[in-house]
């Protein structure tokens, strides 16, 4: 990061650190504007009624997901794994039901008891893609050259915008 924004010397790194982590924020997770995880996290999902046949996760790249819910007697179970399968498609992940899944009873005392646990994202820092850190570089880059204007407004620079978009989940 200090390479690009060519400086040598170590006063402004706690702020630059800063700058990078509020660029990963704005990029990343449920609120970010991607859309999807960059490092891999973990999400939970409470439900109060089994869905029809599928359930669209908030993210793409889900590489695993736990089903578990409270049964008629309280009792937390789970379901197998070969009960569902996870289909990516260009709004994200959906959870599909297999046919034939009867969801079992749930416990009438607990408001929310179909619990979802999920995993999602890239992996580790380096398996996200290129584009996406060059755009969190830019991003803070953009913030620590622009600071004493308020961090360049709330447009987002057009290279950032420009590796970014490919990436951007939207809705249709």
């Amino acid at each position: 990061m200090k390479s690009h924004l060519i400086i040598d010397f170590a006063d402004d790194d706690a702020q630059i650190a800063g700058f990078v982590a509020a660029a990963t924020r704005r990029l990343d997770g449920y609120s970010g504007i991607l859309g999807r995880c960059l490092l891999t996290q973990g999400w939970e999902i409470n439900l109060r009624i089994w869905p029809k046949c599928s359930f669209r996760l908030p993210f793409p790249d889900v590489t695993g997901v736990e089903v578990e819910y409270a049964d008629a007697d309280g009792q937390n179970q789970n379901i197998p794994e070969s009960q569902f399968e996870l289909v990516e498609g260009a709004q994200g992940t959906e959870l599909v039901l297999r046919d034939g899944f009867s969801g079992p009873a749930l416990s009438q005392s607990v408001e929310l008891p179909i619990k979802l646990t999920i995993t999602a994202g890239y992996g580790a820092a380096a398996d996200v893609p290129s584009p996406i850190r060059v755009a969190v570089m830019m991003l803070a880059a953009h913030w620590y050259e622009n600071r004493a204007d308020g961090a360049g407004g709330s447009e987002m620079p057009f290279g950032v915008s420009a590796l970014i978009a490919p990436y951007r989940l939207v809705g249709l």
